[in-house]
């Protein structure tokens, strides 16, 4: 398992910028962008020293730690920390997820396509950060929310995707 912390605001990736270049346009990467999957990285490999890519299907969880405005009274903020106000801010959870698949791509793990379970938590803290978790999917505890999530079958209920149990 791979548990790494980014201290300061949750940062998603932006998308590429166009500039033109005389008579052709030229797509680049935004410094910000670029700045903060340096820091992902450089982090990793500083807490994880000659750590080798795992290869095989992967979990994902990354919870942002938004901040709370100072100007709030101090129910508000109880009820922030204590998650019954979640933040509906940016950067958008997929932005988020998105800058962490690329900046450990190849240092962590072999590719970003290895993922097939991946969930983002946005919090209220007065720390704000990424905490992140990456391990190797347990293949009973996947199959069960898979088996849970076919049996919801919304366009025909009468119909069951679900594979036959194991005997």
């Amino acid at each position: 398992m791979i548990q790494l912390t980014i201290p300061g605001k949750p940062f998603g990736k932006q998308r590429h910028r166009t500039m033109r270049a005389g008579k052709f346009n030229r797509e680049y990467t935004p410094k910000e962008t670029i700045n903060y999957e340096m820091l992902v990285r450089e982090l990793f490999v500083v807490g994880h020293p000659g750590f080798v890519p795992v290869s095989g299907p992967l979990q994902r969880i990354v919870m942002a730690c938004y901040s709370i405005p100072q100007s709030l009274n101090k129910k508000k903020r109880a009820l922030m920390l204590a998650g019954q106000i979640l933040p509906d801010k940016k950067p958008d959870d997929d932005n988020i997820l998105k800058i962490v698949g690329d900046a450990l791509n190849g240092i962590a793990y072999v590719d970003d396509k290895q993922f097939a379970d991946s969930r983002i938590i946005k919090w209220y803290s007065d720390r704000p950060r990424l905490e992140i978790i990456i391990k190797e999917i347990d293949l009973n505890e996947h199959s069960l929310i898979v088996q849970t999530l076919l049996r919801k079958n919304f366009d025909n209920p009468t119909q069951t995707d679900l594979p036959p149990s194991p005997a």
